[in-house]
């Protein structure tokens, strides 16, 4: 009778295997190898040089890298060439830390100038395409990225990383293939310059986060569930989803009665901010950041609040300046603080 392999038992035969590995690095470093201490490029270039091809244990060195900060994290499957996990490796960490100073950038920008498009949409930002198509063309590639990277990733595909993935698909699905159909003006569009730069943000994003959590991390055990980053991650993800889609909702209804003109929301959380849907988004993927317990969805969290938040001060004083009657007690993002 054959007997199954737990998922447990997979993510230990996966640490094992990389323990095996810092094992067979002995004989270039001349001792035992701590297995906290980060394995350099050249050292590893240095030691693939000098060891027989037989002696290299590929097999199990290939799936072994070092992430920027000296932790260790799986690689590719042995079947990728060195040459090939270092270049993904440069790519990776060059994607990833110059994400952080351009999110600050943007946000510096975007508090003076706001994005061409919905109620600021204006001439001289290139040629438009209808809002349907530019939402479905800006975020059905991050369904799909991350999608491939999970179908090759060789970390063990535990509960806590199936979720993962299942929240990532469910929040992207929705916006590509369900979001851009609720829109009720078939007329409105947008400039071709903000689809390509979503585009090229939801591109770069699927692949900081999918390389990370299927390729580049430790992965998470099934122990992943009871840790308080998990925990708290999930919590601010789920609430700030269903905030999301609460107040999107809301404001469908509120334009489709009255003929997709602009008015003052009231009710829920719109009693306290003028725009919490992007308090949702930002709650949403910060929570993210927290679970997954990355720099990659760190970055997602930061480019978030970096690219919403801005725009939240700009409906704010929209709504100031079109409705004389705006409730004065109401701020932009966060309840009672701005």
């Amino acid at each position: 009778m054959t007997r199954s392999v737990s998922e447990i038992e997979v993510y230990h035969s996966f640490i094992e295997q990389k323990s095996a590995a810092f094992y067979h690095l002995k004989c270039y470093r001349g001792g035992l190898v701590d297995p906290e201490e980060p394995i350099s490029i050249d050292e590893r270039r240095k030691y693939l040089h000098k060891t027989p091809r037989n002696a290299r244990r590929n097999d199990l060195l290939n799936p072994v890298f070092p992430l920027s900060g000296g932790r260790l994290t799986p690689w590719f499957p042995a079947n990728h060439s060195i040459g090939a996990a270092m270049t993904h490796e440069t790519l990776y960490n060059v994607m990833l830390w110059i994400s952080f100073p351009l999110a600050l950038t943007t946000f510096v920008l975007l508090r003076f100038v706001t994005a061409p498009y919905g109620r600021y949409k204006r001439k001289g930002w290139g040629p438009l395409v209808s809002n349907r198509l530019g939402w479905f063309l800006m975020e059905a590639p991050s369904a799909m990225v991350f999608a491939y990277f999970f179908s090759i990733g060789n970390v063990p595909k535990t509960s806590p990383l199936l979720l993962f993935f299942f929240l990532w698909e469910l929040h992207y699905i929705h916006r590509a293939f369900v979001y851009p159909f609720q829109i009720a003006d078939t007329k409105r569009n947008m400039p071709l310059t903000i689809l390509i730069m979503g585009l090229i943000f939801n591109l770069g994003n699927a692949y900081l986060n999918g390389s990370y959590l299927f390729l580049l991390s430790d992965g998470y055990p099934v122990s992943w569930f009871t840790k308080p980053q998990m925990i708290l991650g999930i919590a601010f993800f789920t609430t700030g989803f269903l905030i999301n889609r609460w107040a999107d909702k809301t404001l469908r209804a509120l334009r489709k009665e009255n003929h997709d003109e602009y008015q003052i929301p009231h009710g829920g959380l719109y009693h306290w901010v003028s725009c919490p849907n992007y308090l949702g988004e930002i709650l949403e993927w910060g929570g993210w950041a927290i679970a997954t317990w990355s720099l990659a969805g760190l970055s997602f969290a930061v480019w978030t609040f970096a690219n919403l938040a801005p725009r939240a001060y700009a409906h704010h004083r929209w709504y100031r300046q079109y409705f004389p009657e705006y409730p004065s007690e109401r701020k932009a993002l966060l309840p009672g603080i701005w």
